[in-house]
């Protein structure tokens, strides 16, 4: 199950596709693209095998750059990212699986993107493709992230704002994603403030709790409470309907196997019924 600051962070950056771009470019040492927009695509892709059949793969999030002023025009470049808060072996066949997937898909060129703000994730990674540099994702870490933002822009980008509270643990930027939060429409808002809270540590919360946006924010709100956003999120949705199918798989199966049990017992106590009547029957 993925925890709920994966599902945070990967529900916040959906809803300001920019953040990843300018991850990218921040981790490069380059000003983030100001001539591109971002769409987002389904991060289901499929993997093909020459030694077994088609499968499904799924991406965190898939963003695909088209020139900001064209419109009609083909994708620039494809964005496959990842948001990596433990070490996946598997990750060194998948992260090459989602570039290829999602080059052929869009048709153009593309770098998987890997967030992670442990560096012993990232050394790992780098570890895993250390004989093939050059299919190594690009690696973000929290360097990347500003850990500074103005009231202002908190305003005009409350996702960013919450991301950079988050992944830096800080109350001063808690308290900006909070007045960005109020900023928006309320449900948007409201969104953030629970991924928040949920993703900072409780001693952290109880700190901005005291603060007079908090307060300030949650009384705009009238009766509205933080709530269990967790539950609420796509990643928590599908991984529930995917464990459901497979308990029902799981349930077919045993029921399967204990209807065979039942119709041998059954078939049993009717074979037996039936010599001992032609036995009686012989006797008479």
């Amino acid at each position: 199950m993925l925890s709920s600051e994966h599902l945070g962070i990967v529900d916040l950056l959906s809803r300001d596709l920019a953040i990843v771009a300018e991850l990218v470019a921040h981790a490069r040492g380059r000003k983030p693209p100001a001539d591109l927009r971002y769409e987002q695509r389904d991060g289901r892709m499929i993997a093909y095998s020459f030694e077994g059949p088609p499968r499904e793969i799924q991406v965190d999030l898939l963003v695909v750059c088209f020139p900001a002023d064209v419109p009609g025009a083909d994708p620039q470049i494809v964005l496959p990212f990842e948001c990596q808060l433990g070490r996946d072996p598997e990750k060194l066949y998948r992260y090459v699986e989602y570039l290829a997937a999602a080059r052929r898909d869009h048709r153009c060129p593309g770098q998987t993107v890997v967030f992670s703000p442990d560096p012993g994730v990232r050394a790992y990674i780098e570890r895993l493709f250390a004989g093939e540099s050059h299919l190594c994702p690009v690696l973000v870490g929290k360097d990347a992230v500003p850990k500074e933002l103005t009231r202002a822009q908190a305003i005009a980008r409350p996702e960013l704002a919450t991301f950079c509270a988050i992944v830096h643990a800080s109350l001063e930027l808690a308290r900006k994603a909070m007045v960005g939060a109020r900023s928006v429409a309320a449900e948007r808002g409201q969104a953030n403030v629970r991924i928040l809270l949920n993703c900072l540590e409780e001693d952290q919360v109880n700190e901005l709790k005291k603060t007079p946006e908090y307060t300030e924010t949650v009384d705009e709100w009238g009766s509205w409470t933080p709530g269990d956003w967790y539950r609420r999120t796509s990643g928590f949705t599908r991984g529930r309907e995917e464990g459901r199918e497979e308990g029902r798989e799981e349930g077919r199966e045993e029921g399967v196997a204990v209807g065979r049990e039942e119709g041998v017992a059954v078939g049993l106590e009717v074979g037996l019924q039936r010599a001992l009547e032609l036995v009686l029957s012989s006797r008479g």
